[in-house]
């Protein structure tokens, strides 16, 4: 198994303004982090300080490289989530991107592995909320089924609706009667 890095220090090192913005890296610092991930696959460290410094990017290569340590770090060590790395700063993609639907297939593929481990279920909840949030509410409430006594998964789906109700419509009585006769 990966060495898991030490977060709390990461956490502490990294907090300004709101999410984690490690010091700019300059080009060598990159190049240097990079190569220690080629050194030490297991470089937790390396690769969650590259994710954060690529996140920002424009340039597709960045992203390719984001891709490519993000993903590492959901294949192996999926206990890491969004919140972890960008402190509720979501690194955002299009729906239909190839970032998305990578990590999205990712997490599904561990939420499948993982089925009873609410911390995964939790970080899969918690990046595909953002962009589909009957799947997002189906990965919460089918944890919720394997741990009745478990009021998180719940109230994260609740969260989820309460934070943007935009897309929620609400349904009289008298609608959800005709839709059940239909």
């Amino acid at each position: 198994p990966a060495a898991k890095p030490d977060m709390a220090r990461l956490l502490a090192e990294a907090r300004t303004g709101g999410y984690i913005s490690f010091k700019k890296l300059t080009p060598v610092e990159v190049k240097r982090l990079e190569a220690r991930t080629v050194a030490d696959p297991a470089d937790s460290d390396a690769r969650i300080r590259l994710v954060v410094h690529y996140s920002g990017s424009k340039v597709p290569s960045a992203h390719e490289s984001f891709l490519k340590h993000r993903l590492w770090l959901v294949e192996n060590q999926p206990e890491i989530g969004e919140k972890e790395m960008f402190l509720g700063q979501f690194a955002h993609f299009k729906n239909d991107s190839p970032q998305y639907l990578a990590l999205k297939a990712a997490w599904l593929k561990q939420v499948e592995k993982n089925v009873a481990d609410v911390a995964i279920r939790t970080n899969a909840f918690d990046f595909i909320k953002l962009y589909d949030r009957p799947l997002a509410a189906s990965i919460a409430a089918d944890g919720a089924k394997l741990d009745p006594d478990n009021y998180e998964l719940p109230l994260m789906v609740q969260k989820m609706y309460a934070s943007a109700p935009s897309d929620v419509t609400v349904e009289t009585e008298s609608q959800r009667l005709d839709r059940h006769r239909n």
